[in-house]
């Protein structure tokens, strides 16, 4: 029973990251970070790759969200190093 018991909890631990990395319903996939043009409410993901690592990582955000991080990510690449913020 105690060795059922353990390979059960074995497949189950091993199968969580499975289960995190789900699509939400209605959610568009791009093979790149969106832009966050489009519907402002709708959710769009793309697959991150993990530094050090061939796994990758999905990243959902609402377009609204992604377009605010775009225009952060912008301000950030004209500006010099040594005036960003941390």
């Amino acid at each position: 029973m105690k060795l059922f018991l353990a390979i059960t909890l074995s497949a189950l631990t091993l199968s969580v990251p499975a289960f995190a990395d789900t699509i939400p319903a209605g959610a568009k996939v791009f093979g790149f970070q969106p832009t966050g043009t489009g519907e402002p409410t709708a959710v769009s993901c793309y697959r991150a790759d993990v530094t050090g690592s061939h796994a990758t990582k999905l990243v959902c955000h609402r377009n609204s969200e992604w377009a605010s991080i775009n225009a952060r990510q912008a301000i950030d690449d004209r500006q010099p190093a040594s005036t960003l913020q941390p």
